[in-house]
């Protein structure tokens, strides 16, 4: 995760690969690679939000591993990684034998003779082409498109998984119709994801969350609910530049609306305390409440709320309503304006 204009750059780009049929119980999965002699390489699966099980491992041998997987028990991707590997190389399996003869100096160009591979290669190089065109718009239609084309097969579930994140809780929504029927890991993961990101939408009361504040004692959501007409839940970092330039409004605003009613809850996703306390004090953010559990991106608010970009707002009511996600300092300033001026 990054600040919104970074949010190009943690697109990830994807290779994968695939394999071929065979009438056996169980399908092999051949691995030559010259640079991890002797080194275990293993086979893993995702079987839970971030959690991957082994399902065998074998050893390097004059470069080459061989490794059994039982036919039709798993029909998503699967992830290959030796002891010393920091990233895993994600490939796919219809059944069917398979080679994978791995490319140590680039990983992404690991030979696989498979049609799956070759789709995937398409994938990968029209989402790159895209990137470098720094438009995030076109690049998110890309990705849509490649889920709906494949909603049927794994590669669809692997990417709607992988770039969960970035859709949008409406987006969501609208694909995961193409999935009925599909209860893999993947998909159900996402299922679970808009369940939760349901109770955080417009309409909904606020979720609570402990933090700890400036003085690391506890505080939490609610003990700032309702103190006046308007709380701006603020999530920041000192790190962000968008957040550093959007602050001097943040603070106009505040002067400008405080005492109708409107106060400020900073969550920051700093993981240095003394720079977190630092911007505090350097750019006048003068309202007392300020939390961080300094995880940065791992901020327990920023996960219940879904916080994907920072500077990212979520404004509650006098009730503890959520009543509006402004996606940028225009929208806040809008949405606040016009709520004091109907008052």
């Amino acid at each position: 995760m990054y600040c919104k204009k970074s949010f190009l750059a943690v697109l990830t780009i994807i290779a994968a690969t695939l394999c071929s049929c065979s009438d056996k119980n169980s399908f092999s999965v051949k691995i030559e690679n010259d640079s991890h002699e002797n080194e275990m390489v293993y086979i893993r699966a995702l079987v839970a939000e971030n959690e991957f099980s082994t399902i065998d491992s074998a050893l390097i041998s004059n470069g080459k591993a061989n490794i059994t997987i039982e036919k039709g028990k798993y029909t998503e991707p699967f992830y290959l990684a030796f002891d010393a590997a920091s990233r895993p190389f994600v490939f796919f399996t219809d059944n069917r034998d398979l080679t994978i003869k791995m490319d140590n100096e680039n990983i992404a160009n690991t030979s696989v003779d498979s049609d799956m591979h070759k789709k995937m290669d398409a994938v990968n190089a029209e989402l790159s082409t895209l990137m470098s065109s720094d438009n995030e718009q076109v690049l998110l239609d890309c990705i849509v498109k490649n889920i709906r084309e494949n909603s049927d097969n794994g590669l669809g579930a692997y990417l709607f998984y992988k770039f969960r994140r970035f859709l949008g809780y409406d987006m969501l929504n609208e694909l995961i119709g193409g999935f009925d029927g599909n209860n893999g890991v993947y998909v159900e993961n996402v299922r679970a994801m808009i369940a939760a990101m349901a109770r955080v939408q417009i309409g909904q009361p606020f979720t609570d969350v402990v933090l700890p504040d400036v003085d690391g004692n506890e505080a939490k959501i609610s003990d700032f609910v309702g103190k006046g007409e308007l709380l701006v839940i603020d999530f920041w970092a000192s790190w962000c530049p968008d957040c550093r330039k959007d602050n001097p409004e943040v603070v106009l605003l505040y002067n400008q609306f405080k005492d109708k009613g409107l106060d400020i809850l900073s969550i920051s996703f700093d993981k240095k305390k003394e720079l977190w306390l630092e911007a505090i004090a350097n750019d006048g953010l003068v309202w007392s409440n300020h939390l961080s559990d300094l995880r940065g991106w791992d901020c327990a608010a920023g996960r219940t709320y879904f916080i994907n970009f920072i500077p990212q707002q979520v404004v509650l009511d006098k009730n503890g309503t959520i009543v509006a996600k402004p996606t940028d300092i225009n929208e806040l300033k809008a949405f606040v304006s016009g709520y004091f001026e109907e008052k």
